[in-house]
C-alpha cells in the first residue's frame, strides 16, 4: 500500500458552536495530508454556523455542506456518513480541532499497516486552558478483543475510549453501521460494534485530537437522568453482545455497569431524580450486587463499594462537590 493516498471523509456536525466553529475548520483545511472531503454538517443550527460553513466552502473545494433541519449529534453524523465518499471516514466534533499533520500521521499508519481502524490519543482542553494528555502505552496492532476489554475495563488507556471521535474508520466498517439517534451518548452504542468489524486496529501514540471539555457541552453537564437511562439502555445492548461474541468479557461489563450504578443510586436520590431509573438500578444491585465480591477485582468503584463501604458514599458526595 506504499503508493496508497486514500480519501479521507472528515465529518463535522454543527449545532450553536459559532464561536468555536472557525477554529475547527481551520484545523481540518490546513493539514498537511491534503486528499481529504470535508463534510461540514449544519444541523438547523439558529446562529450563524450556517454561514460560515457556507463561506468557507466556497474557499475550499474540498468541503461539502449539508444543512438539515435538526435532528441531534447522531443524525447529523448519519447524515454525513450517508454523503461521505471516503475511503476513510473520521468524525470531529465541531468545538474540537485537530493537529496539523494528524490526518498525514494517520494515512501513513493506514499504508505501512494496513489498517481498516486506527485509534489516536488525545489531549483533554479545559475551557480554563488546562491541558491533560491521554495516557499511553506505546503504537502497535491490537487485538480486537484487546480492544473490547479496553472499552468497558480501560485496560489500555491510550486511546481506546468509546469515543468516535480520535479513530479513523475504514468505510468498509461503516458501510451500513449508523448512530443511534435520539439518544445521548451515542458513541456507547456505535464504537464497539466497529470494533468488533475491524479486522486490523492500529493503536498510536500520538495525540492527535483536541477534545474541548467546555461546561455546557453534552458531554460534561450535570448528573441527568435522561443521559444515565440511554448510557444504561446502550450498555445492556452491549452486554447482549458481549455474551454472543466475547463470552470471556461478561464479567468485565457486568462490573463496568454494577460499579456505574453504584454512584447513579445515590445521585438520582440526592437529586430527587426519576424513581423509574432508580428502581431499575436497585433491581440490577439486587441481582448482581450479591457477587460485589467477585465483580470487585474488575471495577474500581465496586472494588470501593465492598471493600470500604462507608467511605465509598463520602467518595461519591465528595465526587458531586
Amino acid at each position: 500500500m506504499d503508493n496508497f493516498a486514500p480519501l479521507i471523509s472528515i465529518i463535522v456536525p454543527i449545532f450553536k458552536v459559532e464561536q468555536y466553529l472557525p477554529r475547527c475548520i481551520d484545523s481540518l483545511i490546513n493539514q498537511t495530508y491534503q486528499n481529504l472531503e470535508i463534510i461540514l454538517v449544519d444541523d438547523g443550527s439558529p446562529d450563524r454556523c450556517g454561514e460560515i460553513c457556507d463561506e468557507y466552502a466556497k474557499k475550499d473545494s474540498r468541503i461539502v455542506v449539508v444543512h438539515k433541519p435538526n435532528g441531534g449529534l447522531s443524525d447529523a453524523r448519519n447524515k454525513g456518513l450517508d454523503v461521505a465518499n471516503g475511503d476513510y471516514v473520521m468524525f470531529v466534533d465541531s468545538d474540537d480541532w485537530i493537529e496539523k499533520e494528524s490526518c498525514e500521521i494517520v494515512k501513513n499508519i493506514i499504508c505501512d499497516n494496513n489498517a481498516d481502524l486506527v485509534i489516536f490519543a488525545r489531549n483533554n482542553v479545559y475551557d480554563n486552558g488546562k491541558i491533560v494528555k491521554s495516557k499511553t502505552h506505546g503504537s502497535r496492532i491490537v487485538y480486537r478483543s484487546e480492544c473490547m476489554k479496553s472499552l468497558v475495563y480501560r485496560v489500555i488507556d491510550g486511546g481506546i475510549f468509546n469515543s468516535s471521535c480520535n479513530k479513523c474508520y475504514s468505510r468498509r466498517l461503516l458501510s451500513d453501521l449508523r448512530f443511534p439517534v435520539g439518544k445521548l451518548a451515542e458513541d456507547q452504542g456505535f464504537t464497539y460494534k466497529a470494533i468488533h468489524r475491524a479486522e486490523t486496529i492500529y493503536v498510536s501514540d500520538a495525540h492527535l485530537y483536541n477534545y474541548f471539555k467546555r461546561g455546557g457541552s453534552i458531554s460534561h453537564r450535570e448528573f441527568s437522568v435522561r443521559l444515565r437511562e440511554d448510557e444504561y439502555e446502550m450498555w445492556f445492548d452491549r452486554l447482549s453482545f458481549i455474551k454472543d461474541h466475547y463470552p470471556e468479557l461478561v464479567d468485565y461489563q457486568i462490573a463496568q455497569i454494577l460499579g456505574d450504578m453504584y454512584v447513579s443510586k445515590i445521585l438520582i436520590k440526592k437529586n430527587n431524580e426519576s424513581r423509574e431509573l432508580y428502581k431499575t438500578i436497585d433491581g440490577y444491585i439486587k441481582k448482581y450486587g450479591k457477587d460485589a465480591k467477585h465483580y470487585a477485582s474488575y471495577n474500581r468503584r465496586v472494588k470501593l463499594h465492598y471493600y470500604c463501604y462507608p467511605l465509598f458514599w463520602i467518595y461519591v458526595k465528595l465526587k458531586v462537590k
